[in-house]
């Protein structure tokens, strides 16, 4: 467990609240509540998708340092534009994350906070990823792919290299959600658990996002009388980085 974290900072209330293992909000709202957690101002915070720039945006407004990593222009743009306030406290690196060995030293991040691009986006249909005509080159590259053991393959590239970067015990939260394809359902969130632990984290907590306000026109998800749920719901993936020497013990 992670209560052991940044306890004297938060009110008894507030720790009542993020101790909940339920957790509701807008997306900003809860990486802000991840960063509150498990960082102190001034640390910094990698998002190696960043997307459009909410990690970074969050972290800011918290006072830390922030470093993204992005290809897609518009998204950079519109991170620069939420962000020009803040000016010289965050990176956006204009590169794939796969590559992040060539930017950051070893143990140099304090947190990670990211959401990994969704598999097989560009024919995926669940109604909260419709306005979503676009994704970055890291995402095509990592998440467009019809075969889901080479988009996990991807995406143990990218944590490998994260691993690297972040510093001894701390924190990689990865906010997660499952998906079904025609009639097979793919716990993402367990296969990237083995992922994680595999290159060397340890699965520490995890926390169900419920975002059903997000979701308010549902549907059935086929015709068959075979009952399948909508998903409205995300986990956050709680990992910490274990050393080599830890493991070892």
């Amino acid at each position: 467990m992670y209560t052991d974290i940044l306890i004297e900072s938060q009110t008894h209330d507030e720790w009542l609240q993020y101790s909940n293992s339920l957790w509701d909000g807008r997306r900003i709202d809860v990486v802000k509540k991840i960063i509150n957690l498990f960082t102190d101002p001034e640390e910094i915070v990698l998002d190696p998708f960043m997307g459009t720039g909410y990690t970074l945006v969050a972290a800011n407004t918290l006072d830390r340092m922030a470093i993204g990593f992005e290809i897609n222009k518009k998204y950079i743009t519109t991170a620069d534009e939420r962000l020009k306030i803040y000016k010289d406290s965050y990176q956006i690196i204009k590169d794939s994350c796969i590559n992040i060995n060539k930017y950051l030293y070893e143990e140099s991040v304090d947190l990670c906070v990211t959401s990994p691009p969704c598999w097989n986006i560009l024919s995926h249909r669940h109604i909260a990823y419709k306005k979503h005509k676009e994704t970055s080159s890291v995402q095509r590259n990592i998440g467009n792919t019809n075969s889901y053991s080479l988009y996990l393959n991807n995406l143990t590239r990218a944590f490998s290299g994260v691993y690297e970067v972040l510093k001894a015990n701390k924190m990689c939260i990865v906010i997660a959600s499952d998906r079904r394809k025609r009639n097979r359902f793919y716990p993402l969130h367990i296969d990237l658990t083995n992922i994680m632990t595999d290159i060397g984290f340890t699965l520490e907590d995890l926390i169900i996002w419920d975002r059903r306000k997000e979701h308010s026109i549902l549907k059935a998800v086929d015709n068959s009388c075979i009952y399948k749920s909508n998903i409205v719901h995300e986990y956050i993936c709680i990992f910490r980085k274990i050393t080599k020497e830890s493991r070892i013990l």
